[in-house]
């Protein structure tokens, strides 16, 4: 079975390998919005990042749980 993404289930699609860029400038967008051109501020005020993208460099789902 094979599954495609469009880019309407993953924005950065179309950025192609440059992917990791506009990730590292989401990250910096969070930290500080005056850090990034902006732009980018319209694109990254409606951005989610798809399947986990985001959750390395800084970005995350919260706290991890500790098993019982």
């Amino acid at each position: 079975m094979s599954t495609q993404q469009t880019s309407q289930d993953n924005p950065l699609a179309g950025f192609g390998p440059n992917e990791w860029i506009v990730e590292e400038m989401y990250q910096r967008y969070l930290a500080d919005p005056t850090s990034v051109d902006p732009a980018w501020h319209d694109f990254f005020a409606d951005y989610r990042p798809a399947d986990g993208a985001g959750a390395g460099a800084g970005g995350g789902a919260g706290p991890i749980a500790s098993p019982s």
